[in-house]
Order: C-alpha cells, then structure tokens, then sequence
C-alpha cells in the first residue's frame, strides 16, 4: 500500500494507489538524523519546485479546526518555497494546480484527502485536540464548498502516526474524543494506572465514514511513528526533539506530466 522512495536528496513515503493520479505530489518525509531540526524542509521545497509548483505553505498549528485555501495565500509571502508560516491553521484545501501544502507531523496524523474527479484535495493535522474541536468536519465542508465534492466521491489516507498500543492518554483525553469504553471507535485499551490507549487513525475512520466517506474509500497507514522510530520522528519517543522535522505534503503540479 505505501512505498519508501527517494527523489535526489529527500525521502519519504507515498501512498501507492494515488501515484497513478495524474499532476498528484503527496507524501510523508523521512526521518534523516544527520541533518538537524527541519532537516527534510529545503528538500522538500526544492522537489516541490522540481515538480513545476508555484507555491507551497504551512500553517503556524495549533491544534484546532481552521481549514485556510491555499489560493487565498498565493503570493502572501513574496517568495516561493520559503514555506514561512503565514497564519494559523490546523488544515490547507487546494483547488488550483500549482499549490501545495505542507503540514507537521511527529505522532499527530496527518490527514490525506483527495476529490478525484474535482482534482481537488485537502490536508490535515490532526492530534486529538484538534479531532475533538472537529478538523476532519471542517476540511470536508471546505472540499464542498470550495470543489463541490460530496462526501461520497472522496478518498482518505490517514498516514504515518502513533498506533493505538504507543498512545496513552488521561481519562480527561478520552472523554474529549467521546471514547468511553471498548464498544468505542478508537478504544485501544487500558494501562495499568488510570490511563486510557487511544487509535486517533481509527477514531478519523470511523468519522470519516459517519461524514458519508466510503469504508472501502479510507486507507490507514501501516507505519507507527513511535514504533518505527527509526523511520520517522515521534514526540512520544523523543519529546521536543521531535517537533518540526517530518512533513506531510500534498498539492497538484501545475502540468500533469510532472507526477
């Protein structure tokens, strides 16, 4: 389902089933611990400019529900690829070939979703705080509105994040995200003190499919950042170490020969 690749200098893992999808760039960077904080960023920019894109951004993240279109911010920064937060966001919608979007990602789950037809996609962060204040709700309501894609004609691929048996959470946690018990969607156990274990990737599913998204249309990853530590960066595993130094990204090329 995912493929390890490598383009020149950066690497990192491609959803299989989309590669076909003509103009597509979609992906999640690979952890290279020789290069520092930020280590795959001026890589990815300059494969995102490689691939005849425009413009790409990032949102400063906080956690919440805001979905911003790429379109609005064309030119915002003066200067292509500088990849420079622009405002605050947990989300990047794109209609327009040309402009891609680029999220953070060390245990959150970055959250892959295309309108084929439309050709239009969206890109999510999404930890539990930003699951509970809604994200996934607002990035399909901004595909509707901006593309006119229905529920039904989306596909989503929730990609490389912490599994439910890495993730522990307070009891507090587990009430915010609705999970009550093992009847619940995302319910992935208990610890032996008070804490809960939490699958954000199947929680995201099961609301995809609540929101009128296909089963079969949904895709999880088969990577657990905390478990594949190796791979990818985990907050779990290595506390602020981790933050802003694996990127989610995702946009169409200006000219579909560019894939």
């Amino acid at each position: 389902m995912e493929t390890l690749r490598a383009e020149g200098q950066f690497f990192y893992v491609r959803y299989n089933p989309w590669a076909e999808v003509p103009g597509l760039v979609h992906g999640v960077s690979l952890r290279l611990p020789e290069r520092g904080r930020g280590e795959g960023l001026p890589f990815l920019g300059a494969e995102l400019a490689a691939r005849g894109f425009r413009d790409a951004f990032r949102l400063a993240q906080v956690h919440g529900q805001r979905v911003v279109d790429v379109g609005l911010l064309e030119g915002a920064l003066g200067e292509a690829f500088s990849l420079e937060h622009v405002l605050e966001g947990d989300g990047l919608v794109g209609v327009a070939p040309g402009l891609a979007a680029v999220v953070s990602a060390a245990d959150c789950v970055p959250v892959f979703v295309l309108a084929r037809k439309a050709r239009a996609w969206a890109l999510l962060h999404a930890g539990w705080r930003g699951i509970a204040a809604g994200v996934l709700q607002a990035g399909l309501a901004r595909l509707a509105e901006l593309a006119g894609a229905a529920p039904q004609e989306l596909e989503i691929y929730l990609g490389p994040a912490i599994c439910g048996a890495c993730y522990e959470v307070g009891r507090e946690v587990a009430v915010w995200l609705g999970v009550q018990g093992p009847e619940t969607p995302g319910f992935a156990g208990r610890t032996p003190g008070d804490g809960w274990k939490i699958d954000l990737r199947a929680l995201l599913a099961q609301r995809a499919q609540e929101l009128g998204v296909p089963a079969a249309s949904i895709a999880v990853s088969r990577w657990c950042t905390r478990c594949h530590n190796d791979l990818f960066h985990s907050f779990r595993a290595e506390a602020e170490a981790g933050l802003g130094r694996m990127w989610a990204f995702m946009g169409f090329a200006a000219t579909e020969s560019q894939t």
